[in-house]
């Protein structure tokens, strides 16, 4: 069952390529009906476990040569990846705890944010 719904802004000039793709994704239904799929240190994913090596982004994040500065604090989107820099397509996460955070930072395109604080209260049900 849903637990209500987030308003996110995102931050195209921070990562350009990862806000093209899941604006893309989003407008052509990717996302609809999708919930939840795993808890994972504390995080929140959602989108599709498929492989994504033949669709994959650029990573948009330090560790592959590009200058991120989307602050890693709860309520933020992050693209999840596999071991590739560049293999992100249709999976994220939402930080939900700032535990561990620093391992994530540089190391994954974070590309928006929840807006409202009832979206936090929906993250927080998890």
């Amino acid at each position: 069952a849903g637990h209500g719904s987030l308003h996110v802004e995102l931050y195209g000039k921070d990562a350009p390529k990862t806000v093209e793709s899941f604006l893309a994704l989003a407008k052509g239904g990717y996302f609809n009906d999708k919930t939840v799929n795993a808890l994972i240190d504390g995080n929140l994913y959602l989108g599709s476990e498929e492989s994504a090596s033949d669709k994959g982004i650029v990573g948009e994040f330090s560790a592959n040569g590009k200058e991120n500065k989307v602050p890693f604090k709860v309520g933020t989107l992050v693209m999840a990846r596999g071991e590739d820099y560049d293999s992100a397509y249709g999976r994220f996460f939402i930080v939900t705890e700032d535990t561990d955070v620093r391992a994530l930072k540089g190391n994954y395109a974070a590309f928006g944010r929840i807006t409202d604080s009832d979206g936090i209260e929906v993250i927080e049900k998890k």
